[in-house]
């Protein structure tokens, strides 16, 4: 029972101490925020867009944004089916027409700033064989009008994210992918009218997108966040003039460093360089004549505070257990 409790509190206590004196940085999970969930199709929202002026009802998305396909419903319809949680997309006779499109918007104004997003996510159910393309469209810096001309993002076909196998398939589209537009400038990725998936094939080809989401830049699917790697403990003694013991035993064992000998001695550590103590030993090497850079004295600094305080630790246990 003594060993256990004295075990656990060191161990907390240096534990502690070391990842603040080395200055250690941690993540956790929701750092940069969870993803946005744009829909799961587990309801059927249909509403008027909270804007000025509208008056039309639309199919709505967790974000009260609009879905929407082309005039023409025999070019290409849609339904969501909320027991299945998905959206079905059915490419009608007319596969190569201007008609032949579906598409999200991510906010009622259309006109979504993607600079704090890394990408689109869903997962898809699409035929082996099949093909569509995907585009950005945009408003002006105004999101008011349309911005005409050849202003929509490159059109880029879903074999550049997944080979189709007829099996529910992740899809991850970067946003990045979209910075340019058709006219071979650059896209205005700050307003974005909507995201348009295009030109299904094969005619009659049945397609399903589920869990419909956007990653923040340091989520899963994008690149990870580097994190600092804790100090190597035997760095900051690398200069050090003599060795360090840290113990509360009556012996201890040395570190050997560059120039200095070998050996046992027996003492208690302080809160300076290292144990007092008495002992024998040989060894090799020249003695360090060089200054330490800034760095390995600042990490010096902290290993002997780090000393310190764990030997203190020790004696308040010793003590503890000693009155236990």
């Amino acid at each position: 029972m003594r060993f256990t409790l004295s075990s656990l509190l060191v161990t907390a206590l240096a534990t502690s101490v070391y990842a603040d004196i080395n200055n250690l940085t941690t993540y956790p999970d929701d750092e940069c925020g969870r993803d946005l969930l744009i829909d799961d199709f587990r309801s059927s929202r249909r509403g008027v867009l909270k804007i000025p002026g509208e008056t039309i009802t639309r199919q709505l998305n967790l974000l009260e944004a609009d879905y929407g396909q082309g005039p023409n419903p025999d070019s290409l319809n849609y339904t969501i089916d909320t027991t299945a949680g998905v959206i079905r997309i059915v490419s009608g006779p007319q596969p190569v027409g201007q008609d032949n499109y579906w598409f999200s918007k991510f906010d009622p104004n259309a006109c979504f700033n993607t600079t704090n997003w890394h990408a689109i996510a869903f997962d898809l159910v699409g035929p082996p064989g099949g093909a569509f393309t995907t585009t950005l469209t945009q408003k002006n810096p105004d999101c008011i009008d349309r911005t005409p001309g050849l202003s929509d993002s490159d059109y880029i076909p879903i074999s550049n994210y997944v080979t189709l196998d007829g099996t529910k398939q992740p899809v991850v589209m970067p946003f990045a992918d979209f910075r340019r537009n058709i006219a071979g400038g650059a896209f205005d990725l700050v307003h974005l009218k909507d995201w348009t998936l295009n030109h299904f094939l094969p005619v009659g080809s049945v397609w399903e997108i589920s869990n419909l989401r956007l990653i923040r830049p340091c989520g899963p699917s994008a690149p990870a966040v580097p994190i600092p790697p804790p100090a190597a403990s035997t760095t900051a003694l690398s200069a050090a003039p003599a060795a360090t013991t840290i113990s509360a035993a009556p012996a201890a064992t040395t570190t050997p460093l560059p120039g200095a000998g070998t050996g046992t001695g027996t003492g208690i550590g302080t809160d300076t360089d290292a144990g007092t103590g008495t002992g024998s030993g040989t060894g090799t090497g020249a003695p360090a004549t060089s200054t330490p850079p800034a760095e390995d004295v600042q990490h010096s600094s902290a290993s002997k505070t780090l000393t310190g305080f764990v030997t203190l630790v020790f004696g308040v246990v010793g003590a503890f257990l000693g009155a236990w």
